[in-house]
């Protein structure tokens, strides 16, 4: 027997492969061939076994890799850019570039705390909405008594800008509390 009869007998011989030997094979997961195998694209043999070679090749013939599409018709007609043209490469470099600039700018703000978030604004303004109505109830509710037995209006007046003086400070107060809990340990 001849060399070339001897390859040729080598290459009619299938290799035969189970299931995972054959997903082994093709570097996938064992449900991608059951896919395949019910979409039709590869065939078991009657043994349930997978033909190496008969299935690679109904394998290229018949699946559409991933991102492949159908080749679009060429024409010979130029495309119309309607005008316009693509940005230079320079320019959209710079553009990139200013707007990262700018990015790392403002979080380089925020981590030396210039900046902070909305979100962590809107406690500290029910606080100073809360402070301010507690102030205006406290006064409200003492006042009237305290200035219906004065007749000095100058003594009313101290007396309301001690109350308000009050509010303030508490208000100060709240304002301070709510900066420390903004601070953040130095990185």
């Amino acid at each position: 027997m001849s060399a070339k009869t001897s390859a040729k007998k080598r290459k009619s011989i299938p290799v035969l492969l189970g299931l995972r030997a054959y997903a082994r094979h093709r570097g996938c997961a064992p449900s991608s061939v059951e896919e395949a195998v019910a979409a039709g694209r590869i065939k078991r043999d009657p043994g349930g076994l997978f033909d190496r070679d008969q299935c690679d090749r109904d394998w290229k013939a018949n699946t559409r890799h991933a991102g492949a599409e159908k080749p679009a018709e060429i024409s010979a007609e130029p495309v119309s850019t309607g005008g316009l043209k693509p940005p230079d490469y320079n320019e959209s470099r710079a553009r990139s570039e200013a707007a990262r600039a700018d990015r790392l700018e403002l979080d380089n703000r925020v981590r030396c705390g210039e900046l902070i978030e909305v979100a962590a604004v809107v406690p500290l303004i029910d606080l100073i909405a809360q402070v301010i109505n507690e102030g205006h109830e406290q006064v409200c509710a003492r006042f009237p008594d305290e200035v219906a037995v004065e007749e000095n209006p100058r003594l009313i007046r101290k007396r309301l800008k001690e109350e308000l003086h009050g509010v303030q400070h508490r208000l100060a107060d709240a304002v301070r509390q709510f900066q420390k809990s903004l601070k953040r340990p130095a990185a």
